[in-house]
């Protein structure tokens, strides 16, 4: 497989900055053809999170579950839950549901790197 189609198929679960892009761009440039399929059948194992069911998961609180941090999860669905009886509350919530999907995208950039 080639860099090219390697990061066209992970394109949409990678931070939009492009820094990310160029970064694997030019880290699968330096791969023999050997590594970057071993890299590629590592990265179809790797379940990387997609930044859409990251919205939805925010919008019932469990955003933090979705990304691997139970601990931190629960302390914040609490939280959530209760202070949203008060309006700040509701606005943590809107908060978390427009960042969600660049904190989703950099824990799969994270995890490639892991994979690199």
């Amino acid at each position: 497989m080639d860099t090219n189609s390697i990061l066209m198929s992970i394109q949409d679960k990678l931070p939009k900055d492009g820094m990310a892009v160029i970064n694997l761009r030019e880290k699968l440039g330096r791969m023999s053809d050997a590594e970057r399929k071993n890299f590629s059948d590592k990265l179809l194992a790797a379940k990387l999170k997609n930044p859409t069911t990251g919205i939805i998961c925010a919008m019932f609180y469990v955003d933090r579950f979705y990304l691997g941090s139970i601990g931190l999860g629960i302390l914040i669905f609490i939280l959530k839950f209760i202070t949203c009886m008060f309006a700040i509350g509701i606005i943590w919530w809107i908060i978390d549901i427009i960042n969600i999907g660049k904190k989703v995208r950099q824990y799969n950039y994270q995890q490639i790197l892991q994979i690199i």
